[in-house]
Protein backbone atom coordinates (compact mmCIF):
# COMPACT_ATOMS: atom_id res chain seq x y z
CA UNK A 1 0.00 0.00 0.00
CA UNK A 2 1.58 3.65 -0.95
CA UNK A 3 1.25 6.33 1.68
CA UNK A 4 1.82 9.86 0.68
CA UNK A 5 2.66 12.08 3.34
CA UNK A 6 1.92 15.68 2.94
CA UNK A 7 4.02 18.46 5.30
CA UNK A 8 5.00 22.01 4.67
CA UNK A 9 7.01 24.11 7.55
CA UNK A 10 11.09 24.03 8.18
CA UNK A 11 13.74 21.26 8.85
CA UNK A 12 12.05 20.44 12.87
CA UNK A 13 8.67 20.11 11.37
CA UNK A 14 9.79 17.94 8.28
CA UNK A 15 12.40 15.32 9.90
CA UNK A 16 9.88 13.42 11.87
CA UNK A 17 7.64 12.97 8.59
CA UNK A 18 10.72 11.63 6.98
CA UNK A 19 11.31 9.22 9.60
CA UNK A 20 7.97 8.27 10.03
CA UNK A 21 8.67 7.60 6.46
CA UNK A 22 11.14 5.36 6.39
CA UNK A 23 9.67 3.25 9.11
CA UNK A 24 6.59 2.73 7.49
CA UNK A 25 8.89 1.45 4.44
CA UNK A 26 10.10 -1.19 6.97
CA UNK A 27 6.99 -2.24 7.82
CA UNK A 28 6.13 -3.20 4.50
CA UNK A 29 4.20 0.12 3.06
CA UNK A 30 5.52 2.30 0.59
CA UNK A 31 6.01 6.09 1.47
CA UNK A 32 6.71 9.20 -0.17
CA UNK A 33 6.85 12.56 1.63
CA UNK A 34 5.41 15.60 -0.71
CA UNK A 35 7.22 19.09 1.29
CA UNK A 36 9.30 21.82 0.98
CA UNK A 37 11.94 21.90 -1.67
CA UNK A 38 15.40 21.44 0.57
CA UNK A 39 14.33 18.53 2.33
CA UNK A 40 15.94 15.69 -1.01
CA UNK A 41 18.86 15.23 0.71
CA UNK A 42 17.74 14.41 3.93
CA UNK A 43 15.33 12.06 2.79
CA UNK A 44 17.84 10.52 0.40
CA UNK A 45 20.28 10.36 2.79
CA UNK A 46 17.57 7.77 5.16
CA UNK A 47 16.14 5.96 1.97
CA UNK A 48 12.88 7.62 1.61
CA UNK A 49 11.26 9.11 -1.50
CA UNK A 50 10.49 12.64 -1.71
CA UNK A 51 9.06 15.23 -4.13
CA UNK A 52 9.69 19.12 -3.26
CA UNK A 53 8.48 21.81 -4.39
CA UNK A 54 7.15 25.38 -3.57
CA UNK A 55 7.98 27.50 -0.42
CA UNK A 56 11.30 26.88 1.09
CA UNK A 57 10.20 28.23 4.71
CA UNK A 58 13.48 28.59 5.88
CA UNK A 59 14.24 31.47 3.71
CA UNK A 60 10.36 32.29 4.01
CA UNK A 61 10.95 33.26 7.71
CA UNK A 62 14.23 34.71 7.25
CA UNK A 63 12.94 37.78 5.58
CA UNK A 64 12.87 40.55 7.59
CA UNK A 65 9.30 41.71 7.24
CA UNK A 66 8.33 38.29 8.37
CA UNK A 67 10.57 38.49 11.31
CA UNK A 68 8.75 41.79 11.97
CA UNK A 69 5.15 39.94 12.24
CA UNK A 70 6.81 37.34 14.22
CA UNK A 71 7.87 39.24 16.74
CA UNK A 72 4.01 40.69 16.97
CA UNK A 73 3.75 44.04 14.45
CA UNK A 74 0.61 42.58 12.43
CA UNK A 75 1.38 45.82 10.54
CA UNK A 76 3.60 43.19 8.34
CA UNK A 77 1.12 41.08 7.74
CA UNK A 78 -0.37 42.82 4.26
CA UNK A 79 3.63 43.00 3.33
CA UNK A 80 3.94 39.81 2.90
CA UNK A 81 0.52 38.27 2.33
CA UNK A 82 0.44 38.04 -1.15
CA UNK A 83 4.49 37.28 -1.10
CA UNK A 84 4.87 34.80 1.25
CA UNK A 85 1.26 33.56 3.35
CA UNK A 86 -0.56 32.92 0.31
CA UNK A 87 2.22 31.15 -1.08
CA UNK A 88 2.86 28.79 2.01
CA UNK A 89 -1.23 27.86 2.11
CA UNK A 90 -0.71 26.87 -2.05
CA UNK A 91 2.06 25.23 -0.87
CA UNK A 92 0.35 23.04 1.82
CA UNK A 93 -3.00 22.42 -0.16
CA UNK A 94 -0.31 21.53 -3.29
CA UNK A 95 1.51 18.77 -0.98
CA UNK A 96 -1.98 17.11 0.07
CA UNK A 97 -2.95 17.01 -3.92
CA UNK A 98 -0.13 15.27 -4.81
CA UNK A 99 0.36 12.83 -1.89
CA UNK A 100 -3.30 11.89 -2.23
CA UNK A 101 -2.93 11.59 -6.17
CA UNK A 102 0.51 9.53 -5.62
CA UNK A 103 -1.04 7.32 -2.65
CA UNK A 104 -3.60 4.76 -2.09
CA UNK A 105 -4.01 6.67 1.53
CA UNK A 106 -2.89 10.33 2.88
CA UNK A 107 -1.35 11.25 5.86
CA UNK A 108 -1.21 15.07 6.16
CA UNK A 109 0.28 17.74 8.50
CA UNK A 110 -2.23 19.60 10.04
CA UNK A 111 -0.79 22.97 8.87
CA UNK A 112 -1.49 21.89 5.36
CA UNK A 113 -5.23 22.27 5.50
CA UNK A 114 -6.31 20.22 2.45
CA UNK A 115 -6.46 16.62 4.11
CA UNK A 116 -10.62 16.77 4.86
CA UNK A 117 -11.33 18.16 1.02
CA UNK A 118 -9.02 15.25 -0.21
CA UNK A 119 -10.85 12.80 1.83
CA UNK A 120 -14.68 14.17 0.23
CA UNK A 121 -13.06 14.03 -3.20
CA UNK A 122 -11.03 10.44 -2.99
CA UNK A 123 -13.05 8.56 -0.22
CA UNK A 124 -9.33 7.88 0.51
CA UNK A 125 -7.86 6.63 3.82
CA UNK A 126 -6.69 10.21 5.20
CA UNK A 127 -5.17 10.90 8.76
CA UNK A 128 -4.26 14.13 10.41
CA UNK A 129 -0.98 14.49 12.26
CA UNK A 130 0.43 17.15 14.35
CA UNK A 131 3.77 17.50 16.23
CA UNK A 132 2.26 19.54 19.11
CA UNK A 133 -1.34 18.78 20.89
CA UNK A 134 -3.54 21.23 18.45
CA UNK A 135 -6.07 19.24 16.37
CA UNK A 136 -8.62 18.82 19.36
CA UNK A 137 -10.13 21.39 22.05
CA UNK A 138 -9.21 20.75 25.74
CA UNK A 139 -9.58 22.49 28.59
CA UNK A 140 -6.96 21.64 30.26
CA UNK A 141 -4.41 23.73 27.74
CA UNK A 142 -4.71 26.63 25.23
CA UNK A 143 -3.95 26.04 21.67
CA UNK A 144 -0.16 25.53 21.31
CA UNK A 145 -0.08 27.82 18.26
CA UNK A 146 -2.03 30.81 16.64
CA UNK A 147 -1.41 30.61 12.83
CA UNK A 148 0.91 33.28 11.85
CA UNK A 149 1.82 35.26 14.14
CA UNK A 150 3.37 34.82 17.82
CA UNK A 151 0.78 33.26 20.24
CA UNK A 152 1.31 35.15 23.74
CA UNK A 153 -1.24 33.41 26.01
CA UNK A 154 0.57 30.17 26.47
CA UNK A 155 0.11 29.67 29.98
CA UNK A 156 -3.06 27.93 31.41
CA UNK A 157 -6.32 30.13 31.49
CA UNK A 158 -8.71 27.73 32.75
CA UNK A 159 -10.80 25.39 31.11
CA UNK A 160 -13.72 28.07 29.13
CA UNK A 161 -10.53 30.64 28.12
CA UNK A 162 -8.23 27.52 26.89
CA UNK A 163 -11.30 26.00 25.19
CA UNK A 164 -11.87 28.83 23.60
CA UNK A 165 -8.25 29.87 21.82
CA UNK A 166 -8.52 26.68 19.68
CA UNK A 167 -11.46 29.46 17.83
CA UNK A 168 -8.18 31.03 16.29
CA UNK A 169 -7.39 27.49 14.59
CA UNK A 170 -11.06 27.12 12.70
CA UNK A 171 -10.31 30.98 11.81
CA UNK A 172 -7.60 30.04 9.58
CA UNK A 173 -10.19 28.37 7.32
CA UNK A 174 -12.38 31.36 7.42
CA UNK A 175 -10.07 33.33 6.83
CA UNK A 176 -8.57 31.80 3.41
CA UNK A 177 -12.14 30.60 2.39
CA UNK A 178 -12.33 31.41 -0.93
CA UNK A 179 -9.00 30.77 -1.84
CA UNK A 180 -9.13 27.13 -0.23
CA UNK A 181 -12.46 27.21 -2.32
CA UNK A 182 -11.46 27.91 -5.40
CA UNK A 183 -8.49 25.36 -5.07
CA UNK A 184 -11.59 22.28 -4.28
CA UNK A 185 -13.24 23.33 -7.35
CA UNK A 186 -10.24 23.77 -9.83
CA UNK A 187 -8.03 20.82 -8.40
CA UNK A 188 -10.95 18.66 -7.13
CA UNK A 189 -13.85 18.64 -8.70
CA UNK A 190 -15.51 19.62 -5.54
CA UNK A 191 -17.94 22.78 -4.71
CA UNK A 192 -16.32 25.87 -4.11
CA UNK A 193 -18.27 25.75 -0.67
CA UNK A 194 -16.83 23.66 1.46
CA UNK A 195 -17.03 23.96 5.56
CA UNK A 196 -16.46 27.60 6.56
CA UNK A 197 -15.93 27.12 9.93
CA UNK A 198 -14.30 23.82 10.58
CA UNK A 199 -12.53 21.59 13.64
CA UNK A 200 -8.92 20.80 12.41
CA UNK A 201 -9.51 17.35 10.58
CA UNK A 202 -13.13 18.18 10.22
CA UNK A 203 -14.72 18.33 7.16
CA UNK A 204 -18.16 17.10 4.86
CA UNK A 205 -16.95 13.33 5.68
CA UNK A 206 -16.78 14.35 9.42
CA UNK A 207 -14.40 14.02 11.96
CA UNK A 208 -10.87 12.25 10.67
CA UNK A 209 -8.65 10.15 12.86
CA UNK A 210 -5.76 12.28 14.47
CA UNK A 211 -2.20 11.09 15.42
CA UNK A 212 -0.12 13.46 18.03
CA UNK A 213 3.64 12.44 17.21
CA UNK A 214 4.49 13.83 20.87
CA UNK A 215 5.67 11.67 24.02
CA UNK A 216 2.55 11.50 26.06
CA UNK A 217 4.92 12.14 28.86
CA UNK A 218 4.79 15.89 27.55
CA UNK A 219 1.14 15.81 26.18
CA UNK A 220 -1.27 12.89 26.83
CA UNK A 221 -4.82 12.42 25.54
CA UNK A 222 -6.81 14.82 27.78
CA UNK A 223 -10.15 13.19 29.39
CA UNK A 224 -12.48 15.56 27.94
CA UNK A 225 -11.91 14.94 24.14
CA UNK A 226 -13.66 12.68 21.94
CA UNK A 227 -12.35 9.39 20.55
CA UNK A 228 -9.57 8.42 17.37
CA UNK A 229 -6.83 10.77 18.55
CA UNK A 230 -3.88 9.24 19.46
CA UNK A 231 -0.64 10.13 21.15
CA UNK A 232 2.30 8.01 19.72
CA UNK A 233 5.74 8.91 21.22
CA UNK A 234 8.17 11.27 19.08
CA UNK A 235 8.73 10.13 15.60
CA UNK A 236 12.88 10.46 16.82
CA UNK A 237 15.85 10.38 13.85
CA UNK A 238 18.67 7.11 14.84
CA UNK A 239 21.37 8.24 16.55
CA UNK A 240 24.06 8.10 13.71
CA UNK A 241 27.06 6.13 15.60
CA UNK A 242 29.44 7.02 12.79
CA UNK A 243 28.93 10.57 13.54
CA UNK A 244 31.63 12.24 16.27
CA UNK A 245 31.91 15.65 17.74
CA UNK A 246 34.57 17.47 16.17
CA UNK A 247 37.89 17.43 17.97
CA UNK A 248 37.87 21.22 19.02
CA UNK A 249 34.57 20.51 20.73
CA UNK A 250 35.69 17.42 22.43
CA UNK A 251 38.53 19.33 23.73
CA UNK A 252 36.54 22.18 25.09
CA UNK A 253 33.97 19.51 26.80
CA UNK A 254 37.13 17.55 28.05
CA UNK A 255 39.08 21.03 29.52
CA UNK A 256 36.88 22.27 32.01
CA UNK A 257 33.47 21.46 34.36
CA UNK A 258 30.54 20.10 32.80
CA UNK A 259 29.30 22.94 30.03
CA UNK A 260 25.50 23.57 28.79
CA UNK A 261 24.30 23.96 25.60
CA UNK A 262 23.04 27.33 23.66
CA UNK A 263 21.25 27.36 20.89
CA UNK A 264 17.73 28.81 19.07
CA UNK A 265 18.15 26.59 16.12
CA UNK A 266 16.44 28.42 12.76
CA UNK A 267 14.32 30.61 14.93
CA UNK A 268 15.79 34.45 14.94
CA UNK A 269 15.23 38.39 15.72
CA UNK A 270 15.26 40.91 13.49
CA UNK A 271 18.21 42.88 15.76
CA UNK A 272 20.78 39.48 16.39
CA UNK A 273 23.17 41.30 17.32
CA UNK A 274 21.19 42.76 20.33
CA UNK A 275 20.05 39.64 20.87
CA UNK A 276 23.66 37.85 20.79
CA UNK A 277 24.82 40.85 23.29
CA UNK A 278 22.32 40.32 25.51
CA UNK A 279 22.76 36.58 26.12
CA UNK A 280 26.60 36.54 26.49
CA UNK A 281 26.36 39.31 28.87
CA UNK A 282 23.81 37.01 31.02
CA UNK A 283 26.37 33.79 30.11
CA UNK A 284 29.02 36.08 31.46
CA UNK A 285 27.64 37.20 34.54
CA UNK A 286 26.72 33.77 35.71
CA UNK A 287 30.76 32.30 34.92
CA UNK A 288 29.12 29.35 33.10
CA UNK A 289 30.96 27.69 30.56
CA UNK A 290 28.85 26.90 27.11
CA UNK A 291 29.06 25.88 23.68
CA UNK A 292 27.09 28.37 21.82
CA UNK A 293 25.53 27.69 18.33
CA UNK A 294 25.04 29.85 15.70
CA UNK A 295 22.54 27.87 13.86
CA UNK A 296 21.04 30.12 10.79
CA UNK A 297 20.29 33.46 12.94
CA UNK A 298 19.34 32.74 15.93
CA UNK A 299 22.50 33.93 17.54
CA UNK A 300 26.08 35.40 15.80
CA UNK A 301 29.60 34.86 16.52
CA UNK A 302 30.51 36.78 19.45
CA UNK A 303 33.70 38.26 20.71
CA UNK A 304 34.88 34.96 23.29
CA UNK A 305 36.97 33.67 26.28
CA UNK A 306 38.02 30.66 27.17
CA UNK A 307 34.63 30.04 28.76
CA UNK A 308 32.78 29.70 25.33
CA UNK A 309 33.30 27.81 22.17
CA UNK A 310 30.83 28.87 19.15
CA UNK A 311 29.82 26.41 16.61
CA UNK A 312 27.76 25.72 13.84
CA UNK A 313 26.29 22.31 13.39
CA UNK A 314 26.89 20.02 16.32
CA UNK A 315 24.84 16.42 16.22
CA UNK A 316 22.15 16.76 19.54
CA UNK A 317 22.65 12.70 20.37
CA UNK A 318 26.26 13.29 20.61
CA UNK A 319 26.32 16.30 22.51
CA UNK A 320 23.46 16.38 24.64
CA UNK A 321 24.61 13.50 27.34
CA UNK A 322 27.72 15.39 27.90
CA UNK A 323 26.34 18.95 29.02
CA UNK A 324 24.79 19.96 32.18
CA UNK A 325 21.52 22.13 30.93
CA UNK A 326 20.40 23.12 27.72
CA UNK A 327 19.31 26.60 26.66
CA UNK A 328 17.38 26.79 23.71
CA UNK A 329 14.30 27.95 21.56
CA UNK A 330 11.55 25.32 22.37
CA UNK A 331 10.81 23.87 19.13
CA UNK A 332 8.61 20.56 19.44
CA UNK A 333 11.23 18.35 18.53
CA UNK A 334 14.48 20.32 20.29
CA UNK A 335 11.96 20.21 23.52
CA UNK A 336 11.33 16.58 23.17
CA UNK A 337 14.88 15.64 22.79
CA UNK A 338 16.31 17.55 25.51
CA UNK A 339 14.12 15.89 27.97
CA UNK A 340 14.44 12.36 26.43
CA UNK A 341 18.41 12.40 27.28
CA UNK A 342 16.93 13.65 31.01
CA UNK A 343 18.32 17.26 30.84
CA UNK A 344 16.49 20.49 32.40
CA UNK A 345 16.36 23.83 30.44
CA UNK A 346 15.57 27.17 30.14
CA UNK A 347 13.25 28.08 27.63
CA UNK A 348 13.52 31.31 25.11
CA UNK A 349 10.12 30.81 22.76
CA UNK A 350 10.10 32.90 19.91
CA UNK A 351 6.86 32.19 17.98
CA UNK A 352 4.15 29.53 17.04
CA UNK A 353 4.15 26.70 19.39
CA UNK A 354 7.66 27.55 20.89
CA UNK A 355 6.12 29.87 24.02
CA UNK A 356 3.27 26.78 24.66
CA UNK A 357 6.60 24.45 25.16
CA UNK A 358 8.07 26.79 26.89
CA UNK A 359 5.28 27.28 29.46
CA UNK A 360 5.08 23.63 29.43
CA UNK A 361 8.77 23.07 30.69
CA UNK A 362 7.91 25.30 33.47
CA UNK A 363 4.67 23.61 34.59
CA UNK A 364 6.32 19.97 34.22
CA UNK A 365 9.23 21.28 36.81
CA UNK A 366 11.64 20.76 34.10
CA UNK A 367 12.75 24.73 33.55
CA UNK A 368 12.45 28.26 34.90
CA UNK A 369 9.57 30.10 33.83
CA UNK A 370 10.50 31.04 30.24
CA UNK A 371 11.41 34.50 28.68
CA UNK A 372 9.78 35.60 25.42
CA UNK A 373 12.99 36.56 22.82
CA UNK A 374 11.84 39.35 21.88
CA UNK A 375 11.53 39.97 25.38
CA UNK A 376 14.92 39.19 27.05
CA UNK A 377 16.53 41.47 29.41
CA UNK A 378 20.35 40.69 30.48
CA UNK A 379 19.49 40.37 34.03
CA UNK A 380 16.46 38.63 33.57
CA UNK A 381 18.02 35.60 32.14
CA UNK A 382 21.09 35.47 34.13
CA UNK A 383 18.67 35.44 36.90
CA UNK A 384 16.84 32.19 35.26
CA UNK A 385 20.48 30.95 34.45
CA UNK A 386 21.56 30.66 37.82
CA UNK A 387 18.36 29.15 39.37
CA UNK A 388 18.34 26.65 36.25
CA UNK A 389 21.80 25.73 37.40
CA UNK A 390 21.69 25.91 41.10
CA UNK A 391 18.18 23.88 41.67
CA UNK A 392 18.86 20.28 41.73
CA UNK A 393 14.83 19.69 41.30
CA UNK A 394 15.31 20.43 37.14
CA UNK A 395 17.92 18.07 36.87
CA UNK A 396 16.08 15.39 38.87
CA UNK A 397 12.73 16.10 37.78
CA UNK A 398 14.11 16.20 33.92
CA UNK A 399 15.98 12.64 34.29
CA UNK A 400 12.53 11.00 35.63
CA UNK A 401 10.78 11.85 32.70
CA UNK A 402 13.81 10.92 30.46
CA UNK A 403 13.93 7.55 31.88
CA UNK A 404 10.09 7.34 30.40
CA UNK A 405 10.49 8.38 27.31
CA UNK A 406 13.39 6.44 26.43
CA UNK A 407 10.89 3.50 26.86
CA UNK A 408 8.55 4.86 24.39
CA UNK A 409 8.88 4.34 20.80
CA UNK A 410 7.13 6.82 18.89
CA UNK A 411 7.91 5.29 15.14
CA UNK A 412 6.76 1.79 16.18
CA UNK A 413 3.51 3.44 18.05
CA UNK A 414 3.10 5.15 15.48
CA UNK A 415 2.72 2.72 12.46
CA UNK A 416 0.60 0.44 14.56
CA UNK A 417 -2.24 3.38 14.74
CA UNK A 418 -1.74 3.82 11.12
CA UNK A 419 -1.89 0.15 10.28
CA UNK A 420 -5.04 0.25 12.26
CA UNK A 421 -7.11 3.29 10.82
CA UNK A 422 -6.35 1.72 7.22
CA UNK A 423 -7.14 -1.56 8.17
CA UNK A 424 -10.48 0.01 10.00
CA UNK A 425 -11.14 1.66 6.64
CA UNK A 426 -10.62 -1.35 4.55
CA UNK A 427 -13.62 -3.17 6.92
CA UNK A 428 -15.66 -0.62 6.74
CA UNK A 429 -15.00 0.33 3.12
Amino acid sequence: MKIGIAVIGTRGDLQPYIVLARALNQAGYRARVFGPPNFGDLAASLGVEYEGFGVNWQDAFSHPDTQQLLEGDLFFLPKIWDSIVLKMLDSGLEACKRAAEWGDALLYHATTVGGPDIAEATGKPVICTALQPVTTPTGLHPLPSVPLFQMQLAQNLGPIVNRATFLSWRAQRLLFYNRIGRWRKRELGLSSSGPMFPRVAQGSMGLLPRLHLVSPQISAIPDDTETHLYTTGYAFLDSNEEETLDPQLEDFLESGPTPIYVGFGGASLNDTERFTNRVMEGLRSTGVRAVVATGWGGLQEAETDDNFLFVNYVPFDKLFPRVKAIVHHCSAGTFGRILYFGKPMLNVPFSFDMPWFGARGYEMGVAPKPILARRLKTDVFARRLNDLLSNSRYSQTAEEIGQKMRLEDGNATAVKRITTILDAKSKNG
